[in-house]
């Protein structure tokens, strides 16, 4: 098995408070367990194929200004260090620490946690902020000063930071969904106030509505088959946990899809057997013969002989099975059908009679 490598970083550089959206350029990313900036794991990344990742930038560790190099870790190990992955964590501006106190005390307000040795501390650090930003106003000769005092700040907004907790699931319902997406989640919990993101797995829910702190929905995204964990990413970028292990997990049901018919032809009068290739086959409820576009006597039903997850044995229908029609010209569609619904139809899937 070959490393992943890591080429370069879009872009390369953001503030210690995290949250830049990178992509990361390489090979061999597919499979992806583990992305770190430094030492530090990414808020949640996605492996868009075998060369790209998009990751979220985590806070520095300790807020500490500087280069980091990025790795990404699949099962064949870690990537080795190149100029390629070089990240430059930067200080943040004023505007970007005064939003994120201001949040953070709005944060307090809501979770009721106490933050630091007391709220007059919090007080304390808002209005040396502010004496800070009125004094420096206009004065692009004390910008250094007010970048040093900034600076020195940064150990009381970790603290602050590292007060907050992440958001809890408690409970999502249902509990499971298709493969191809679409299912409406109802999700319970705490601290869901200002989310940012809802996953379903490592895969970002195709859309989600905070209804109110303790409330989201979201709607499931395509996702391969099993079971999944469904996470909330607060204002802060962490992600939330469960207290109760499992309350979070969402089954993900394949719904039956054919990659191939073979042979894709054979006469009407003894068709013999075809095998039907695909994904989604366990519970097969049956298998249909359809022509495109008629109305009266387009459809008839296979013969399963044998089936297992991934391939199908059966006999299609012979002419007395579409009597009193005559059989079909043209090319029909197969359709797989499961409890979990039928083969969505495609060029795979097409069956002649000859």
């Amino acid at each position: 098995m070959t490393l992943p490598q890591v080429n370069s970083l879009a872009p390369n550089n953001g503030d210690v408070t995290g949250g830049e959206e990178v992509t990361i350029t390489g090979h061999f990313l597919t499979g992806a367990t583990v992305v770190n900036f430094g030492s530090v794991a990414a808020v949640s990344f996605t492996v868009v194929d075998d060369q790209h990742i998009t990751a979220v930038a985590p806070a520095a560790s300790g807020f500490v200004t500087g280069q980091v190099d990025v790795t990404v870790t699949t099962s064949a190990g870690t990537s080795a260090l190149a100029g390629g992955d070089h990240f430059n964590y930067t200080a943040p501006t004023l505007s970007d620490l005064l939003e994120a106190i201001v949040a953070v005390g709005v944060q307090v307000g809501v979770v009721g946690v106490q933050v630091a040795s007391d709220t007059a501390q919090l007080t304390s650090l808002q209005t040396n902020v502010s004496q800070i930003y009125t004094a420096s106003v206009g004065l692009a000769s004390q910008m250094m000063a007010l970048q040093a005092s900034v600076n020195g700040l940064q150990a009381s907004v970790n603290e602050l930071f590292t007060g907050i907790p992440g958001a809890t699931v408690e409970s999502v319902v249902p509990s499971s969904g298709l493969s191809t997406g679409g299912t409406e989640v109802t999700i319970t919990g705490l601290g869901f106030t200002g989310a940012t993101a809802v996953y379903f797995g490592s895969v970002a829910a195709e859309s989600f509505t905070v209804v109110d702190d303790d409330s989201i929905t979201a709607v499931s995204p395509v996702i391969t088959s099993g079971v999944v964990n469904i996470t909330v990413v607060n204002y802060l970028g962490k992600t939330s946990f469960t207290p109760t292990g499992d309350s979070n997990q969402f089954t993900v049901h394949q719904v039956p899809v054919v990659t191939g018919i073979t042979p894709n032809t054979a006469h009407a009068a003894s068709p013999g057997r075809v095998t039907i290739t695909g994904v989604g086959f366990t519970g097969v409820l049956g298998v249909a013969f359809i022509a495109p576009g008629v109305s009266e006597g387009g459809e008839a039903s296979g013969f399963i002989i044998s089936n297992t997850d991934t391939e199908i044995i059966c006999n299609p229908p012979a002419d007395s099975n579409w009597a009193p029609f005559p059989v079909p010209t043209g090319p029909l569609d197969v359709v797989v059908g499961t409890a979990f619904g039928g083969s969505a139809i495609s060029p795979a899937d097409q069956f002649t009679y000859d």
